[in-house]
């Protein structure tokens, strides 16, 4: 699965970007509460989706990440980029997922609040 940006262009023309091209699904309890700890770290093409997560923490991580909080329609409602490792994010209900990436990463892809984001095959 990859994410994509979607970019509002003129009436006729809206593009998109791809921000990751490899999205891994963090479903269930445990996957989720260890989030990226169960994973080697993240390449600048890869990413972390975290269903049903309004708010993660970095505890025992070793490296940075840029965290992207999408609501229910795929609308960014909140990012983190650069949190540290031994952090706690804040509680953002709207959220419905986060999208955890590499640090940095959500800066190349310029992602801002409002921006849609969704998950493809």
């Amino acid at each position: 699965m990859k994410a994509i940006k979607y970019i509002q262009g003129s009436a006729t023309h809206n593009s998109t970007i791809v921000i990751v091209s490899k999205v891994y699904l963090a479903c269930g309890f445990f996957k989720r509460l260890l989030g990226l700890l169960a994973f080697k770290p993240l390449k600048e093409s890869e990413g972390l989706l975290i269903k049903d997560c309004r708010s993660i923490h970095t505890m025992w991580m070793g490296y940075n990440i840029d965290v992207v909080f999408i609501d229910k329609v795929g609308r960014v409602t909140a990012i983190y980029e650069n949190l540290a490792p031994f952090r706690f994010s804040p509680y953002i209900r709207r959220a419905c997922s986060v999208l955890e990436l590499k640090a940095g990463s959500g800066g190349r892809a310029s992602i801002r609040i409002g921006d849609i984001i969704s998950f493809v095959e």
